[in-house]
Formats: structure tokens, sequence, C-alpha cells
């Protein structure tokens, strides 16, 4: 549980404070990755005291003058002043310093190698949120590499249920829009997207100087097509096809064939389509070679248009469709 990297921290505290002896201990935490969770902490035989930038002075006469009995945690989100910056310099030589590293305490707690630390730390952001984190528990991975780390990161913040890549690409093309996605967001956030993209290509094939969702989608099915179609795509085209066609087919089978994303992947038919010019493309070829593409929705249309017109030219009575 995400809740355990607290309780660690929280155990050494009341460690600390142990005995009958009156006790400061101060706590810079650099990247105030703790900020949040400190605001609800209760410890057994001490107070915490929030430090603040500009209080340093008080704080001295509180804790030298004021409150002289009582056991103090000095929590400051923020760095170490200078020596000659800090007022409190010198109750530091008579108290002691507390020092805890998220990074390694994510790794003790989720089972993850040592090798791993630059990359939890590169994210650490993302843990700092309970819900957030609790998220990626929630994953049960376990056996961690590189990438099911990255992955399980962003299923957590679109909140995918597996820690599967295509099930946050799935998520992200249904759920965020393709031009302004709020998961894409906070994937540059969290310094994310770079990971996405080259799991993008890894997976699907897609690569590009400045990649889009818009272009994702577009190679997709366009590679779909090109499976499936009796004639040759048109040349504008073949830029975004992509030699990882069999991955990109199991993937718009899932959503064509889904109950819950079948309309969504409708929708994206009919926006490729449009991108592309596809009725104007596809009018032009022979039924024959259009009939084993289900795709894009338009090309039902068209073989419809092809049809009629076959019906019209026997002088046959019109098709009822249900």
């Amino acid at each position: 549980m995400a809740e355990l990297n607290l309780k660690q921290i929280i155990d050494r505290l009341n460690a600390e404070f142990a005995g009958d002896t009156r006790k400061l201990v101060f706590w810079y935490d650099d990247k105030a990755e703790f900020e949040e969770d400190m605001r609800g902490v209760r410890l057994e035989n001490a107070k915490v005291y929030y430090l603040q930038r500009d209080n340093q002075f008080y704080t001295k006469y509180f804790l030298e003058r004021v409150d002289t009995a009582t056991n103090y945690l000095i929590y400051a989100p923020f760095p170490k002043p200078e020596t000659a910056d800090n007022h409190l310099e010198d109750t530091l030589l008579y108290s002691k310093r507390f020092f805890a590293d998220r990074a390694a305490l994510l790794l003790a707690d989720l089972g993850i190698d040592e090798k791993y630390r630059p990359l939890i730390e590169k994210h650490i952001k993302f843990w700092a949120e309970k819900k957030r984190a609790q998220r990626f528990y929630d994953l049960e991975i376990e056996h961690y590499n590189e990438t099911n780390i990255l992955v399980g990161i962003m299923a957590a913040l679109c909140f995918a249920r597996t820690c599967s890549f295509e099930d946050v690409v799935r998520v992200v093309l249904t759920g965020g829009g393709l031009a302004d996605n709020s998961f894409m967001a906070e994937f540059e956030r969290y310094d994310l997207l770079d990971a996405f993209w080259k799991l993008c290509e890894q997976h699907f094939g897609y690569t590009d100087v400045k990649p889009t969702l818009e272009k994702l989608i577009v190679a997709m099915f366009v590679t779909y097509t090109a499976k499936y179609i009796g004639a040759e795509l048109p040349k504008p085209w073949k830029v975004f096809q992509s030699y990882k066609s069999g991955n990109i087919i199991a993937f718009l089978d899932n959503l064509m064939n889904s109950v819950i994303y079948r309309e969504t992947y409708d929708a994206l038919s009919a926006h490729i389509a449009k991108s592309l010019n596809a009725g104007t493309v596809f009018a032009g070829y022979l039924p024959e070679d259009l009939v084993g593409c289900d795709t894009l929705l338009l090309i039902v249309t068209v073989l419809l248009f092809h049809l009629s017109a076959i019906r019209g030219a026997y002088h046959l009575s019109p098709i009822t469709f249900f």
C-alpha cells in the first residue's frame, strides 16, 4: 500500500523521540516531497512544527524561550539555507537532522531493484499524491523493469485498470480528445511524453519528428486498411503505413468489437475518413476491392452507393435497410 512509505517515516521519527530527554529534530525536505503527507502526521512523543522560509527568527525564539520542554520535529519543505543565512544554525548544532528519501522508500516498499532508482527519482513528483500513488500500487505489478514502471505510472495517471500499454493508449484515445488531450497533458506534467512516444514506436511502429495523437490514429487506420483492401493505397497515404500491422489490427479490432468503445471507434473512423478525404478516394475503387475492408465506416457507404448504382442500372427495386 502507498501509505507504507509514510508509515516507515513515522516509525523512524517516533524512534528518534523515544526517551525522556527533550529533543529537537530538523527535517529539511529539499524537494517538498512529503509536504502534503506531513500535514496530517501525529507523532507519539513530539509535535510537528512547520518551518517557513520567513519565520526562522521567530522559530528560534519559540523553541528556546516560549516552549523549552516539548519535543519538536521541525519540518521544512525546502532546502537547508546556507549557514550565513540561517538563523537556526546554532540551534542545529545541539539538535539532530533527519533525512528521508522517497525514492529509497518506494524501492523497498514495492520491491523494485536498486538499479531503477534513477528512473524513480526522475518521476518522483508522481508519487507525492496518495491517491495517484495508490492507483500504481493497485496495478499489482509482479516483476518490475523499466518498461512496466513507466507504463504503470501512465496507467495510474489515466486511470487504466491494468499495466498494459495498449490499455493506456485505449484510454488516451477514447477518453481525452485528440487535440487537447487531458491525459497527454498529465504525461507532460510528469515528464512521460518521450516515453509514451517511444512505446508507441515499439508497439505500433509509429514514429514522427513531431508526433501527435491525430497522426498516430491516422497511421493505425491506414495500416489496417492497407491490410484488407484489395488494391493499392493512394500514394499520399503510404507515408502513414506502419510495419507493425499485427499489433495495430489487434488493437483496432478490440475497439471496433467492444460494446464499451464501439461508438468511440465509429467517431474516430468518421474523423479519420474526413481528414483523409476517403469518400472521394474510395469512390474510384471497384466494389470487390473494398468489400473485405471494414476499417472505415465510410467504405460501407461507398459500397452501398455502388450497389445502388448497379440496381438503378438494372431497374431493380430499391434496397431497404433495417
